[in-house]
């Protein structure tokens, strides 16, 4: 919601996130441990919503839950897919 989060895995940092930009969606959806950590730059606010409280916002609100996991599983697509890209790039 605000300030900066850095992506850490295996010592490096990956990514830095602006506000707005989500982190550990994989996580909540399947439930495995995350892959990577994320680590406060400065000054951050951020939103959380654990499985649970996404079951009952689907629940409570159907349109609402159904337009977060939409937006959801396009985030994760394009991350895969700009992964797949960069393999490939790395392998070619």
């Amino acid at each position: 919601m605000k300030g900066s989060i850095n992506i850490i895995k295996e010592q490096n940092c990956v990514a830095t996130l602006k506000s707005s930009q989500t982190f550990g969606e994989m996580a909540l959806i399947d439930g495995e441990p995350r892959s990577a950590t994320g680590i406060a730059a400065e000054e951050t606010i951020i939103f959380f919503i654990g499985e649970n409280a996404l079951i009952k916002l689907s629940e409570d609100n159907p349109k609402l839950g159904v337009q977060l996991l939409w937006k959801i599983s396009k985030l994760i697509s394009q991350r895969l897919r700009h992964t797949t890209g960069m393999l490939v790039d790395y392998m070619g």
